[in-house]
């Protein structure tokens, strides 16, 4: 089939996919082998998208900044022979920062952030609809062979 038209594959996987999706409730549990040969009809409408690029954020794992940094803390707080601090702790404190102190961090991290973000991104191809009907005109199994 490499050399059908990508646009009658698409067309055909999606459509497939709805009916397939419709008649599912019909299925019992089981195992079914299929052998049949089919001859359809497609009529469709299918666009494509343009090729885009974006961020795959967790890749960049900004959760991990907060766990390296309170890991950090408690490793120089204990040398210094004090407690560590816990999550709750944390959150308790953040509660009291100055809020121009916050919004400075803010754009620290997200300077910082933007430079492990950088990596992290990956072209995607465009998005792919379909509207059409697929229909089956003639079945192997309806004549029976």
């Amino acid at each position: 089939m490499s050399d059908t038209n990508p646009a009658v594959i698409a067309a055909l996987s999606k459509l497939s996919l709805n009916e397939a999706k419709t008649c599912r409730s019909s299925l019992q549990p089981g195992q079914y082998a299929v052998e049949e040969t089919l001859l359809v009809s497609l009529q469709a409408d299918v666009r494509v998208g343009q090729d885009y690029t974006q961020h795959f954020v967790e890749k960049a794992k900004p959760w991990a900044l907060v766990q390296a940094l309170l890991s950090e803390l408690n490793l120089e707080r204990a040398a210094a022979g004090k407690l560590g601090l816990d999550m709750a702790q944390v959150v308790a404190m953040a509660r009291q920062v100055d809020p121009s102190l916050a919004e400075q961090a803010k754009q620290a991290a997200s300077e910082e952030m933007a430079k492990i973000k950088a990596p992290t991104r990956q072209g995607a191809n465009g998005k792919v609809t379909v509207n059409g009907t697929l229909g089956i005109i003639w079945s192997s199994k309806k004549d029976g062979k």
